[in-house]
């Protein structure tokens, strides 16, 4: 029988552990699968679509509350943090990484670029490191290269390219790494970029493969029974979306929020989004409790290969 983790992360050492074996961004035991050193993270970049903009010259409420119906999927980001710049001159993609880089480019329909980067300051004081190790076959780009570089090509790719042209934004030393820093400083306002906090292909009852795309919350403060998603994660919700559409077929992907406790172990809230707007979340939630950590997991796989297994897209037309 599979011995949960004992301590507050006790959700997500579990799904790393076999037999669940989810793709975690930012644990340890998914890092070590495909590198000796560091942590690997999958992160996507959605832009608004061709036609469905912002204002031009929005105000400072527009541009902050403005949303489009959708994101379009650009591109995905495989993340390698190091400790130092000195790690990331010498990096070197290993087959595994660039086969995973593959796969993962066959699973979303996206290209993905793999990317090396430390948390040490350049010396000029930008909050971001000296350079970054990039693989991008999209952009043509192998090696070594200034990540202002990098952001101003990117940049090219939005569309339209001629809409909200790339501002320098101020540094907010709070956001949580520098690669975080640089997406909000240096890319275009257009452009959203997200953390897939992890995802697995899954086997359902009717034995149809399901890929399983989970956002990861938690908190000690508030109920399984009460949690709801909060409106300033609306950017990322779309893009867990844009993900969805963009991978595969539309009745084998589903997008989840999975909301826990890391103080009570063995219980989540599994919320399934049905519509995001501007003013309001709506969706549906189903409360697990198991006997384990596993056996909490098994739970949750059940319930979405039941709910996958009723799922449906209707082409039907009233004929008169």
């Amino acid at each position: 029988m599979l011995q949960g983790p004992t301590h507050q992360d006790w959700l997500v050492d579990t799904l790393c552990l076999a037999p669940y074996t989810y793709f975690v961004s930012g644990s340890d035991q998914t890092s070590r699968n495909y590198i000796d050193t560091g942590l690997i993270s999958l992160r996507f970049v959605g832009h608004f679509p061709l036609y469905m903009q912002r204002p031009p010259s929005p105000t400072e409420n527009q541009r902050r509350f403005w949303l489009p119906s959708h994101y379009e999927l650009m591109m995905g980001f495989l993340i390698v943090e190091l400790s130092t710049q000195r790690d990331v001159d010498a990096f070197k993609a290993t087959d595994k990484l660039t086969n995973f880089i593959r796969q993962l480019s066959n699973i979303f329909h996206a290209p993905i670029a793999l990317l090396a980067y430390t948390k040490e300051d350049r010396p000029d004081g930008l909050g971001i490191c000296a350079r970054y190790w990039v693989s991008d076959q999209g952009l043509g780009i192998e090696g070594l290269i200034d990540p202002l570089a990098y952001a101003e090509v990117i940049n090219q790719r939005r569309n339209p390219s001629q809409w909200e042209a790339p501002e320098i934004k101020p540094i907010n030393k709070t956001t949580r790494d520098s690669f975080q820093r640089w997406t909000r400083a240096y890319l275009s306002t257009q452009l959203s970029i997200n953390d897939i906090d992890a995802f697995k292909i899954i086997t359902t009852n009717a034995k149809k493969p399901v890929l399983v795309i989970c956002e990861l919350k938690r908190s000690n403060k508030i109920p399984l029974e009460t949690w709801s998603p909060y409106l300033d994660d609306i950017p990322n919700f779309m893009l867990a979306k844009a993900c969805s559409r963009k991978s595969t077929d539309p009745l084998n992907v589903i997008d989840l929020t999975i909301f826990f406790s890391p103080d009570h172990f063995n219980e989540l809230a599994l919320h399934v989004i049905t519509s995001v707007t501007a003013e309001n979340i709506t969706g549906f939630r189903k409360v697990i409790r198991g006997s384990s950590s596993g056996n909490t997991v098994d739970l949750l796989e059940q319930a979405i290969a039941s709910m996958m297994d009723s799922a449906y897209v209707s082409t039907r037309r009233l004929h008169l």
